[in-house]
């Protein structure tokens, strides 16, 4: 059992509130929204309330309420784009619990977006002049696992790994960290899906990656940011470890 959160989305009885309600279902339908159902109320108002003298009765031509159920990093990762069609609607958001889990099958659907969607965007980086005893520091004290390295243009020509034998040996001999870097760090670009990258990166054991635009470093992207996007808080066993959790929805890696 666990977390989730139910969104009720109530919108009017009008011919636009149907089309309305059908392209709430469509937009949720394509982020792989795990449950939403559309009931017709029996009788009631939306937002734009009935006519003065209108007669009450239970005959199904009340408000629709669609309700979706999902888990709460999915709902925070697909609002912004649902939240513009919500205007004509009255909206309340829940917190429940889910008794059963959501199919690993959807779980792995959600892997099928672009990277855009699942990095985590202005990484930090270091210049390639930097001093080697710099950015071993600073990777230390802001707990990063790599560094991307960009020429005058911000370009991207390298990463930097903490803990890499040749980073701490060019630092003890005081060269520039350029020396130690990685020259040909795999990379994704913004609109590489995020199932193909995760694959590469499983793949080749790499806990993060940087994200480039034009060959400028735009973003990071790591394997926990890979298992939100799939399944949030409801990842399959092994949620300590993102690759041994990915790997279940990554078949045959």
């Amino acid at each position: 059992m666990s977390l989730g959160v139910r969104v009720r989305m109530q919108c009017g009885a009008g011919d636009g509130d149907a089309a309305l309600a059908g392209a709430i279902v469509e937009l949720l339908d394509r982020e792989h929204a795990a449950t939403v159902c559309v009931v017709p109320a029996l009788m009631g108002f939306g937002v734009g309330r009935p006519p003065a003298g209108t007669t009450w009765s239970a005959g199904g031509s009340g408000p629709l309420i669609i309700e979706w159920v999902d888990d709460p990093d999915h709902v925070t990762h697909v609002w912004p784009r649902l939240a513009g069609l919500l205007r004509a609607c009255t909206v309340t958001r829940e917190e429940v619990e889910l008794l059963t889990p959501i199919p690993l099958e959807l779980l792995r659907r959600r892997l099928d977006v672009a990277v855009a969607d699942a990095m985590r965007p202005d990484p930090l980086h270091v210049d390639a002049a930097l001093p080697a005893t710099e950015a071993v520091r600073a990777l230390a004290l802001l707990g990063l696992a790599f560094m991307p390295v960009v020429d005058d243009a911000g370009r991207l020509v390298g990463v930097l790994r903490a803990g890499d034998p040749a980073l701490e040996a060019a630092a003890a001999a005081g060269l520039p960290a350029a020396g130690a870097m990685d020259t040909v760090p795999v990379t994704a670009t913004l609109d590489a899906r995020l199932r193909d990258v995760v694959t590469v990166m499983l793949e080749r054991h790499l806990a993060e990656l940087p994200v480039v635009h034009d060959r400028v470093p735009v973003g990071v992207l790591s394997l926990e940011d890979a298992l939100r996007v799939a399944s949030g808080e409801h990842a399959p066993a092994g949620i300590d470890d993102p690759g041994r959790a990915l790997r279940a929805l990554v078949p045959g890696v």
